[in-house]
């Protein structure tokens, strides 16, 4: 599982807000700031499996080396 830091990389990376990647991924925001934060341990699993895919979709179309480093 993509932890919080890993996500907030790759939000960044790709120049997100949260509100951004809220959109996208139909996680509340403030939900992904407690998650990003470590504050959240445990998602609903539909949530974390929508936020997973709009992260996976987001590093396969960064540079191979810079994905890898972020995952």
């Amino acid at each position: 599982m993509i932890s919080g830091e890993q996500i907030r990389q790759l939000r960044e990376v790709k120049g997100w807000t949260l509100a951004e990647l809220a959109k996208k991924s139909g996680v509340h925001h403030l939900l992904l700031a407690r998650i990003e934060k470590g504050t959240v341990k445990r998602m609903k699993e539909p949530a974390r499996l929508v936020l997973e895919e709009t992260l996976k979709s987001l590093s396969d179309v960064m540079p191979r080396t810079e994905a890898e480093v972020l995952l």
